[in-house]
Order: C-alpha cells, then structure tokens, then sequence
C-alpha cells in the first residue's frame, strides 16, 4: 500500500542543501571534464570534491573554472598550486584539457567558502536565493594532498 507524502509535515528537513563549515579540507577531485557553455561563448572546466576525512568526510561540492579571458587566472593559480604537468605552447583549452585529464582521482588540500545559492527564476535566469540560502564553493586548491 502506498500512502500519501506530505511535504508540508517534513519541517524538520531543510529546503536548501546542508553545507559544511568555511575551511581547509582534504578532497578528492572527481569527474574534472572540459565543457562548452551552453550559449557557445566558450568553455570552462567542471568538477566535482568529496571530502576525505573527518567529520565531514563523503560530501561532496561542485565547482568549476570560467576559462573565460576576465576568469581564467583562478585556473592559472591552481594549476600553479597544485604543480600540475602542463607541457609547454598548449592553448588555454588544450592546457584545460590536460588539467582536467590531470586531476582527476586526485586528493588535495581545497579551501572550501560558501556563498549566496543561485536558484532558476521562470524566465530561466538565476538569482540570488530569496531565503538568503547558502552553499558551499572550492574557494581555491592549495596544495596535493
């Protein structure tokens, strides 16, 4: 027998994902691919963290680097940071490729920030959340793990 769900008598469930506090914590980088934007302008690089140990450990946050001309120095610092291999005369999106290629599986030392959650309005733009939601971010890669 099913019976019915009643969302309204969940208030002990939060409306917005949990986050975990603002630090440094040891990730594990997962499913780091090269992507084009959907409007065609260019590309960025998407990944997803889980978290190694702790409290904390097994949560997961996603994140990405705009390669964007006005963006493209966050990629430029963690590739700095983390000291990954990228042979010389690629262009940024063949250097983002052999980022992404990099990366993957591998534990690093991220600065895990929090900012205002964007959600999807009607007409398909995102804003800022009503309610003020927070989520986390990967402020930054420090250093491999």
């Amino acid at each position: 027998l099913m019976t019915a769900f009643d969302m309204m008598n969940f208030d002990d469930i939060s409306d917005a994902p949990p986050t975990i506090p603002i630090g440094e914590y040891v990730v594990k980088i997962m499913d780091a691919k090269v992507l084009d934007k959907k409007d065609g302008s260019g590309k960025y690089i998407s990944y997803r963290t889980i978290v190694q140990g702790g409290p904390h450990a097994g949560y997961s946050i996603r994140g990405l680097y705009s390669l964007g001309a006005d963006q493209v120095w966050r990629f430029k610092r963690d590739v700095k940071a983390l000291s990954v291999p990228i042979p010389q005369g690629l262009s940024v999106f063949e250097a983002a490729e052999a980022f992404a290629q990099e990366i993957n599986g591998v534990d690093v030392t991220a600065k895990i920030g929090s900012k205002t959650r964007q959600v999807k309005t009607e007409d398909g733009s995102y804003v800022n959340d009503p309610d003020g939601a927070q989520e986390n971010t990967v402020a930054r890669f420090i250093a491999l793990a």
